[in-house]
């Protein structure tokens, strides 16, 4: 339901192309069913039942006028949740905006009656909504517009990896992208995204050749750590097979990566991870790794290590990457010359991820 009592902001939000998609079941009883004709009563039903329209009738008159002309793209791109009775009780709709003469594809009308909320349908229907986007539009940037009333529609979105954006609009939305955070700064469960000295959200690339451009373009700008060009073409080469976070800004470009291995099925192991230097000591390392021991205790992983260059090789830059990691649980476990060679010694750190503290 909608909670009126808030003022009124817009909010604007966008999935980045190359977001993965989280995983998700529907509950046993509960199926996905495409737009057929005469479904626009259901979903004026639905409409009404969260208060986004104040009868059933001005909701068919709505839908009638946007939607009902394109019944092709309708089938497409609109579809519901029914119950095992067969009853449509959550839907939502892909559709499409245009900022200017740009075609942007957009998120439009999500919505599950409020006796069946609670259930995990509405993350169902967003992500399911991704995967039907993706197979019609590709997989590129989507934009969804919501408001300050939708707030714990909000914390879905972002979950699902939606992120609220600052500086950018579309379609004849507004952004009010200050009152909107000022209203709703308590309510979101991503507390983190209010306290960050930066505008970025952490989300996991699945595409390989999206996972190496950017772990190549914050290595090349790290040499003082990355100087080794053979290395470096061997980290950009392998995070293509790896798990892979990365730190996007604002305007959607990459400030920060992470890859990472698993050893033996319970360790996980820092493959590489990089953040440009202008965004260094603003909280985009430590929410990368807290992305990856999230994955990891997942799959199973107790603890997770770290390779680094040992304090015995007295070199600044890695003073500064030494005291980051102990910063965030890790702690030193052993040092090894044979690893890499007798220059750069081979210090390897390690964190218990049942007791981590980051």
């Amino acid at each position: 339901m909608l909670d009126k009592t808030l003022p009124y902001y817009n909010i604007i939000m966008k999935r980045y192309g190359g977001t993965a998609i989280p995983a998700y079941v529907l509950p046993d009883g509960y199926s996905f069913t495409s737009f057929r004709e005469g479904d626009e009563k259901d979903w004026a039903e639905i409409m009404v039942s969260v208060g986004e329209f104040d009868d059933i009738q001005e909701a068919r008159d709505y839908f009638e006028k946007e939607y009902l002309p394109y019944t092709r793209e309708l089938q497409k791109r609109s579809f519901f949740i029914e119950n095992q009775n067969s009853e449509k009780v959550g839907t939502l709709t892909n559709w499409w905006n245009y900022t200017d003469v740009r075609r942007d594809p957009s998120m439009h009308w999500v919505g599950v009656k409020p006796e069946c909320q609670g259930l995990g349908l509405g993350k169902a229907l967003i992500l399911e909504g991704m995967k039907r986007m993706i197979a019609i539009e590709g997989d590129r940037d989507y934009f969804l517009h919501t408001q300050t009333w939708s707030y714990k529609a909000i914390n879905i979105y972002i979950k699902a990896g939606y992120r609220i954006i600052k500086d950018e609009a579309f379609a004849d939305y507004t952004n009010d992208y200050e009152k909107a955070l000022e209203v709703i700064k308590d309510k979101l469960a991503d507390q983190a995204i209010l306290r960050r000295k930066v505008d970025f959200t952490v989300t996991e690339v699945c595409d390989p050749q999206t996972k190496s451009r950017y772990a190549e373009k914050v290595l090349r700008r790290l040499p003082e750590w990355f100087g080794n060009e053979k290395s470096l073409c061997e980290y950009v080469e392998r995070v293509a097979e790896l798990p892979f976070w990365a730190a996007l800004n604002g305007s959607g470009e990459c400030i920060g990566f992470l890859s990472v291995k698993i050893h033996y099925g319970h360790t996980g192991d820092i493959y590489v991870c990089g953040v440009l230097p202008e965004y260094h000591k603003k909280g985009v390392g430590k929410s990368l790794f807290s992305a990856a021991d999230e994955y990891l205790i997942q799959q199973g992983c107790r603890y997770v290590i770290v390779q680094t260059l040992s304090e015995t090789a007295h070199y600044e830059p890695y003073d500064k990457t030494r005291a980051f990691y102990l910063s965030i649980g890790f702690e030193p476990l052993i040092t090894l010359t044979e690893m890499w060679d007798e220059e750069n010694p081979c210090l390897i750190m390690i964190k218990s991820l049942n007791s981590k503290s980051n």
